[in-house]
């Protein structure tokens, strides 16, 4: 008997859940042809009737504030990372001041292409944050590369100097 009950019951949601697919407004508005939309008694039809069936505009994630702030918090956390690394390029510049000629010299070298480096990123960062919402995925992209090649090149110059 029990199985019976829940067949039935799991029958009347899907049955209810196609209805109001097909009709969204539901069955009687069409029979009627009144154009009216019905009132909606429960949650349980609302959320059958789909999104925005209250009226109400439906809210989504990717609205222009959340893009905004997710944008701002990028920019934010790229700024850190590029102070960050340019303080980690001072310090090896420091160090080199206390090396022989030659080390010295070779390490100045690969600071000189890590500044240039480093200017080209904080280049496109100030791209990104004049962009328009539609080209800032694209400069986003071109900033996290250059981010990543400057770190790869810090990395490659304390290494040569710690050797």
């Amino acid at each position: 008997m029990a199985k019976k009950r829940m067949a039935i019951t799991f029958f009347m949601v899907a049955l209810s859940t196609l209805a109001a697919s097909v009709f969204p407004y539901g069955a009687n508005n069409i029979a009627t042809g009144s154009g009216i939309r019905p009132s909606v008694n429960s949650p349980i039809e609302l959320a059958l009737m789909g999104p925005g069936a209250n009226g109400q505009p439906e809210k989504t994630e990717t609205s222009k504030e959340s893009f905004t702030t997710q944008r701002r918090k990028y920019e934010k956390k790229m700024r850190a990372e590029l102070d960050r690394l340019n303080g980690q390029i001072a310090e090896l510049k420091a160090k080199a001041a206390k090396q022989s000629a030659k080390t010295r010299t070779e390490i100045n070298r690969e600071i000189r292409e890590l500044n240039k480096k480093s200017e080209v990123a904080r280049g496109k960062l100030r791209q990104l944050e004049t962009s328009s919402s539609g080209a800032w995925k694209d400069m986003k992209k071109g900033v996290d590369a250059a981010m990543e090649d400057l770190e790869s090149s810090y990395k490659r110059a304390a290494s040569q100097f710690n050797k």
